[in-house]
């Protein structure tokens, strides 16, 4: 949700930070300064820096900073449309949507919505297709049975050029939809085709859990290259995402440090 920028100051305005950090966090006054033990680093001397005239908060100790709202994204773990309704809430100011901003809200929901049906069908394809031995076979060499492929939604994609975009076709998905998500490629004559096919394919959600792309692993026998990622779409940023943000996200903040890995099946192998 996308709302107006004056309703969004009014929240600030209503906000105490120092009370919001003080619902997760001791606090320490002294005067007019006010410092709190860093939520987000263990820690047992406070070393976080609370601006409330500023509404600014910087940790001297683990260098994170940031205003209320961001607080609230990084303790709570929610995106910023979501922190701003909190604080909404919170404070009793009344949110207004701002109508050009959910246009841009509703074409990016129509993407995330045909790359889930996506997921979806490569997903079905790996449990139910005939020709999706081979993908099988790969992840129960890995150690991976039925519960894992569904856990992480792991899928297979046909071999043949039109299996996706003749189920998003049936789906009613446009075509211009399917080439601007990264799931079809329109070649010169103006046919779409599957951009992905004889791969595993590893879904790739962002950070509030959309699905937004796929990492997929070419099968021994196939040609081109051994994984091939979505291309950049107004929903995936390669440069943005890291896999399997989503499911840790939460702990990472709680535990205070992250372990980063190579690739998708090191991710999914920490899960286990």
């Amino acid at each position: 949700m996308a709302y107006r920028r004056e309703d969004i100051e009014r929240v600030r305005d209503a906000t105490d930070l120092v009370e919001l950090v003080a619902e997760v966090t001791k606090v320490r006054r002294s005067g007019r300064s006010v410092m709190a033990v860093c939520p987000f680093h263990q820690e047992k001397t406070p070393s976080m820096s609370v601006d409330a005239a500023r509404g600014l908060y910087h940790c001297f100790g683990c260098g994170k900073s940031g205003d209320l709202f961001r607080f609230i994204q990084d303790t709570q773990a929610v995106d910023f449309s979501d922190a701003v309704e909190l604080l909404a809430r919170r404070s009793g100011v009344t949110l207004h949507e701002d109508a050009e901003a959910s246009q841009r809200r509703d074409r990016r929901q129509i993407l995330v919505d045909a790359t889930t049906l996506a997921v979806a069908f490569f997903h079905d394809s790996l449990k139910t297709g005939a020709d999706a031995g081979g993908a099988r076979g790969y992840l129960r060499s890995r150690g991976y049975d039925g519960t894992v492929v569904d856990r992480f939604a792991i899928g297979y994609s046909p071999p043949h050029g039109e299996a996706l975009v003749g189920y998003l076709r049936r789906c009613k998905v446009p075509e211009d939809v399917m080439v601007t998500a990264g799931l079809a490629v329109r070649a010169r004559t103006g046919n779409v085709f599957d951009r992905f096919r004889g791969r595993v394919m590893f879904p790739i959600y962002d950070v509030r859990g959309d699905a937004v792309g796929f990492g997929a692993r070419l099968l021994e026998g196939g040609e081109g290259p051994k994984y091939l990622n979505s291309p950049e779409t107004p929903i995936y940023h390669k440069s943005s995402l890291l896999y399997g943000l989503n499911w840790a996200k939460s702990e990472i903040v709680r535990g205070g440090h992250s372990v980063v890995v190579e690739g998708y099946t090191d991710v999914i192998g920490l899960h286990l």
